[in-house]
């Protein structure tokens, strides 16, 4: 340092930086078969629900050869809510898995969260995509607009269900601390402890809730669709280690949810089949971005 008149003195502009100088380090792309079992592992630490889901492409975002971000996208949810508010008729599977991906799973690591990596990775997956429509249902989007940030646009939120809010409620009478459901080692720990009468009341709270996210985490069904029958005679067999999976599942049911959809904005309206079934509302929102 200076001193006297030797000292310098200059203002600079107070102005935050407009983004973090960690994203100029930062490369996407589509992961190659090493990368890809890289990002799955990522996915299975660091997402709240862990659970790896089947996918078509993993996009990831990698800084010096380590990937620290990853985007799957899955084949399309044989049903989901969104879609009626989406579409004037839901298209069949056949369609969905012709023209959509759903965006299942979208992943920062700790580490790299608070930047705008999210919302930047997600735009550089959809660009990617070799589907012009991808939806993504997430709890997260309701808090954080990383999703809307990244161009995809948000056609409603799912509204609480009566039946599982009745079964959630029946659980915390059994003692459950309803805010740790998706916790299947808390589950394990409470039904253990739970006498064989209250065993069969969680099995009662269940019966009804006929759920398809529900019936596929029962190892004892094989239908994506079972019967009445088939699914409580899976209820009755079901032990400690599966009630406990289903009362995660229940809880992942339970959130609500925000439905997002992208059109690639590169196309021309019409250019997809799906873009006949929009509602008029929808095809107006997309139709600017289509035709940018």
């Amino acid at each position: 340092k200076g001193l006297g008149a030797e000292v310098e003195v200059r203002y600079l502009p107070n102005e935050p930086a407009r983004t973090c100088s960690l994203l100029k380090e930062v490369e996407f792309g589509l992961a190659g078969p090493e990368e890809r079992r890289e990002a799955l592992r990522l996915v299975e630490a660091w997402h709240y629900r862990g659970r790896r889901m089947p996918f078509r492409r993993v996009f990831v975002a990698r800084r010096r050869g380590r990937v620290i971000g990853a985007v799957v996208l899955s084949p399309p949810y044989v049903s989901c809510w969104g879609r009626r508010l989406l579409f004037e008729r839901v298209p069949g599977l056949r369609e969905l898995n012709r023209w959509l991906y759903t965006a299942s799973r979208v992943v920062v690591h700790p580490s790299y969260r608070g930047i705008g990596l999210g919302a930047r990775l997600l735009r550089e997956a959809l660009l990617a995509s070799d589907r012009p429509y991808v939806e993504l249902v997430a709890v997260m989007a309701r808090y954080n607009p990383f999703a809307e940030r990244a161009g995809m646009l948000k056609v409603g939120e799912k509204e609480p269900d009566r039946a599982v809010e009745a079964a959630v409620a029946g659980l915390k009478r059994l003692g459950f601390d309803t805010r740790l459901l998706a916790s299947e080692r808390y589950n394990t720990r409470v039904l253990a402890s739970l006498p064989e009468h209250e065993l069969e009341a969680v099995r009662e709270l269940l019966r009804p809730l006929r759920n398809l996210g529900l019936a596929r985490s029962l190892p004892g069904l094989k239908k994506p669709f079972p019967s009445a029958r088939e699914w409580e005679e899976a209820l009755e067999e079901a032990g400690i280690p599966e009630l406990a999976r289903l009362l995660s599942v229940l809880a992942s049911v339970r959130a609500r949810k925000a439905y997002l959809i992208w059109r690639d904005p590169r196309l021309p309206l019409g250019a997809c089949p799906l873009d006949e079934l929009l509602r008029p509302e929808w095809r107006e929102r997309l139709a600017p971005k289509a035709s940018a």
